[in-house]
């Protein structure tokens, strides 16, 4: 199977945090969405340091990484936080 390869960049500590595999960008974006939404998570209590990247695809057949030259920005944190009304 194909699976697309995450990350977070985190500005304050200016590195990304380890990548995640997942079998879709939008499943990758609402695992996003949900931790920048959990009052308990770094990425809800800081969510302007953090944005989501997309970095390329991985076969689990092959063992091979398909990574683009530049990591493709998906947002940040602050525009996935939901209003509190």
């Amino acid at each position: 199977m194909i699976f697309k390869v995450f990350s977070v960049y985190d500005s304050k500590i200016e590195a990304y945090l380890p990548p995640l595999f997942m079998k879709s960008k939008g499943e990758f974006l609402r695992s996003f969405a949900e931790a920048v939404n959990d009052s308990n998570s770094n990425l809800s209590k800081y969510s302007g340091d953090y944005t989501a990247f997309e970095l390329g695809t991985w076969d689990d057949c092959k063992s091979l990484f398909d990574l683009h030259v530049t990591p493709i920005s998906l947002g940040v944190g602050i525009e996935f936080k939901k209003s509190d009304s």
